[in-house]
């Protein structure tokens, strides 16, 4: 992939005839405004040492509205002249930079080899590295460019774009295409003469936020680190470095509305927004309207009382979970038991966070902790504010809630559980799991082997153990709070063995009477091979059926068990569990490690400490490079059409790729086909790592996918380390 397309690419010799020819015409360029360099050609002066240092300070402040120009390594030397040339460009248009400095550079560039061949330290190698792949990085570069121009525009985190107009969906494609044009909202107004709100309907996913808005903000810590580290080493990144602090600031103060708007409980919003944004939401759920809860629908207490505090929510017309929206404009309950809350009158926020949202943000803020800790960048005061949130949320989540009296429960502000609020190894989805295998022992009776019979007795809700562990494990590392620590090592490791149910063995659900089954799936409750559900990593292998999102959580599970648990026996019993019950089970052809879902293969690479895990990165570096190249539209694919379903096989829109489509549905119906498609052919997502590999068609819509799924997983993989524990600094043990 060039850099510059409308150049042309055909080797140094055009280069060099393009540096000449720039010399020449020194002193008839005009001196037009100095735009803003794209990544993968910025600070283009590696290798010029000995220039004198008038020289380079000429091309460094001749244009102070672009990024620095500090030392760099570039991945050949074709790329390095080119990107000279740029720089020369520049200073001659600048009028700063004189024909003899000019001309000194250029001779520079043309014959001097650029530094290269350092061994890669992490797993996608950076500028500088054996392996580095400038494409790719360029790829990522817009994929910045969008997410920071328009869908994080209106305050730092992961949002849909809607645009319908066709006008404004031209002024977002020829945008983009320009390679040199910036990557903010007001670089967007500059180059298209639009206000990014005039241009965009409405923005989406508001009530995701924690977990598609969550993993973008994680990558954007990651990025930043990245480009820190890079800027450290001499090799580049120092010219974006101030943007990406900024990023990080946005996300920060986001993150800590998202905390403290809803009181000061240590209670987590699903979603939020500024009062000014449009966003999609406020179409398919209104303002929470009191009078449609009455008391036979209230939540029952442990003792099977009435709960007159807790209801359960309204239901949403779109079908999924219920979200109320709040609106704080000053200290007046907006609904019953609601905190008061007059800090954040500019905010709106939506309740009832699932576990999935919860994960998400945890995540984010151990990964934004992590980069801002020691940045003397950062104000203290910021980071300390994290480190609050985060012990607040730990607190909270240590208490005893209802609808089953047991704590690692998420709730509302009024302390009532949310729909999808189950974080305990006792819980199965709002049932306690004591109930649910006294069900399967009394129906199966001695039709059950007498050894499946004894497991079943002592079985935990594993995914619930590990998303409860981690969750607690993270808030412990950026809390630094003694409480929450103690909580995680004496309750849940040393008290109840939650690590132990990890590596639980599977119960073949072939051990379970169908008549047995069958109640069980009138009842909600469908087993899948394994009883996973029961065992060591629940909701994660169900063939056809598999829900994708679980799987994306039990991965960002491990990371933060990981990442944080510096203690070796149970470092291994981690690295155990995800090797074993989460990457490979074997017990069906459709396992992660087949996937080419980028995001799990960085995950496991730089986690598992397996002498394979570097297998993956290959087919995780493929899987980025085929992401659309942004604009990132949800245009429709359709690979197979109905004649082609009803025969199970079709070609896929390249016009040679056979896909055999499998005759068991997948989940919700879905049509799905028998092998993973390649990125390149999947339907577009707002969220790939959650999305369904094999499904064939979909997507449509005027929709602008934000692509923090792509920058999530591509900057991960520029800060884990290869070969190495990955344990951040300053963990905390017992």
């Amino acid at each position: 992939m060039p850099h510059h397309p409308e150049r042309p690419s055909g080797g140094t010799r055009l280069r060099s005839l393009r540096l000449a020819m720039l010399l020449l015409a020194a002193g008839v360029l005009a001196a037009p405004q100095c735009p803003e360099r794209p990544l993968a050609c910025e600070e283009p002066l590696e290798g010029l040492g000995g220039i004198a240092a008038e020289t380079l300070d000429g091309i460094r402040t001749a244009c102070p509205a672009c990024p620095y120009l500090a030392q760099a390594r570039y991945a050949d030397h074709d790329e390095y002249v080119d990107c000279v040339g740029d720089a020369i460009e520049t200073a001659l248009d600048a009028g700063e930079l004189g024909l003899v400095g000019a001309l000194r550079v250029g001779l520079r560039a043309l014959f001097a080899p650029v530094a290269n061949g350092a061994p890669p330290t992490t797993l996608l190698p950076g500028r500088g590295e054996n392996g580095f792949d400038p494409e790719l990085a360029q790829h990522a570069r817009q994929y910045d460019r969008q997410f920071g121009a328009l869908n994080a525009a209106p305050f730092g985190m992961s949002l849909d774009a809607h645009i319908g107009d066709a006008n404004a969906r031209a002024a977002v494609d020829a945008f983009l295409a320009d390679p040199m044009a910036g990557d903010t909202p007001e670089a967007f107004a500059a180059a298209t003469g639009l206000d990014v709100f005039d241009a965009i309907d409405e923005y989406g996913e508001v009530g995701d936020l924690g977990m598609f808005g969550g993993v973008a903000a994680a990558g954007d810590a990651f990025r930043y680190a990245a480009l820190r580290a890079s800027c450290d080493r001499g090799v580049g990144g120092c010219g974006s470095l101030p943007a990406a602090r900024d990023r990080l600031r946005d996300i920060l103060d986001a993150m800590h509305v998202a905390h403290a708007i809803t009181g000061p409980d240590g209670v987590i919003v699903r979603g939020l927004a500024p009062r000014d944004m449009p966003f999609r939401p406020l179409v398919a759920l209104p303002p929470f309207d009191p009078s449609v809860v009455t008391p036979p629908t209230s939540v029952r207490t442990p003792d099977g009382e009435p709960n007159p505090g807790c209801f359960e929510k309204p239901s949403n017309p779109t079908g999924g979970p219920s979200q109320r929206l709040r609106i704080r404009e000053d200290a007046t309950q907006t609904t019953p038991g609601d905190p008061a809350s007059g800090d954040f009158p500019d905010w709106l926020w939506m309740d009832n966070a699932s576990k999935d949202q919860l994960t998400g943000w945890v995540y984010a803020m151990g990964a934004v902790y992590d980069v801002v800790r020691d940045d003397p960048a950062f104000d203290a005061a910021r980071v300390q504010r994290l480190s609050d949130d985060a012990a607040t949320m730990g607190a909270r989540l240590m208490r005893v809630s209802p609808p089953l009296g047991l704590d690692m429960t998420i709730v509302d502000g009024d302390g009532c559980a949310t729909t999808f609020h189950d974080l305990h190894a006792d819980e199965f989805e709002g049932l306690p799991i004591a109930t649910v295998t006294a069900i399967i022992l009394g129906l199966g009776g001695n039709r059950i082997p007498a050894e499946t019979r004894a497991k079943l007795a002592a079985y935990k809700n594993g995914f619930n153990a590990l998303l409860g562990l981690a969750t607690m494990r993270t808030l412990c590392h950026v809390s630094r709070d003694a409480d929450v620590c103690d909580f995680y090592y004496d309750e849940l490791v040393d008290g109840r063995d939650w690590p132990g149910v990890l590596v639980q063995d599977p119960i073949p659900t072939a051990d379970i009477p169908p008549d047995v089954q069958d109640f069980l799936a009138s009842s909600g409750l469908v087993l899948p091979p394994t009883l996973s559900e029961l065992g060591s990593l629940p909701g994660v292998d169900f063939a056809e059926q598999t829900n994708y999102s679980n799987v994306n959580m039990a991965f960002i599970g491990f990371y933060g068990l990981l990442r944080y648990e510096p203690d070796p026996a149970l470092r291994a019993l981690y690295r155990q569990s995800l090797v074993e019950a989460l990457w490979d089970t074997g017990a069906s052809p459709r396992q992660p490690r087949v996937l080419a879902q980028s995001f799990f293969d960085f995950l496991f690479a730089g986690l598992s400490g397996d002498a394979t895990a570097l297998e993956p990165l290959a087919g995780a570096s493929r899987t980025l490079a085929e992401f659309p190249a942004p604009p990132y539209w949800n245009d429709r694919v359709e690979n197979c059409d109905a004649d082609e379903l009803s025969a199970l096989s079709c070609i896929a829109v390249d016009g040679e790729t056979p896909i055999a489509i499998s005759p068991e549905a997948g989940r919700n119906g879905a049509i799905v086909a028998v092998d993973v498609l390649p990125k390149r052919l999947r339907p577009p997502s707002n969220y790939e790592w959650r999305s369904n590999p094999y499904v064939p068609n979909g997507g449509g819509g005027d929709r602008l996918n934000p692509g923090g799924d792509f920058r999530g997983a591509y900057w991960l993989g520029r800060f884990l380390e290869r070969g190495a524990e990955n344990l951040a600094e300053g963990t905390l043990g017992r």
